[in-house]
């Protein structure tokens, strides 16, 4: 039999602003070094503007889903890292 190793995958908890305690408590006991880092959700408010603001919208479909259940429920959610270079 061989063994098995567990791969982690780096992630993200992000969460949402106003949600102090949620935010410290993921710090003090999940975030660890090259697996988990608790940041902040950086967005302020909605960036998009109306369409009609803009003479020629050259996006066919809205890029953005739904927030997820996540989100409203627990006050954060979990994301993958983009991939880093391997140092050697």
């Amino acid at each position: 039999m061989g063994s098995t190793v567990a791969r982690l995958i780096p992630c993200y908890a992000i969460v949402r602003r106003g949600q102090g305690e949620i935010y410290r408590t993921l710090k003090a006991d999940l975030e660890e070094p090259e697996v988990v880092e608790v940041i902040w959700d950086r967005r302020v408010g909605e960036r998009r503007r109306s369409r009609e603001t803009c003479g020629h919208e050259r996006r066919r479909r809205e890029r953005r889903g739904p927030a997820p259940e996540m989100w409203f429920t627990f006050g954060f959610l979990v994301a993958a890292q983009a991939s880093r270079p391997q140092t050697t």
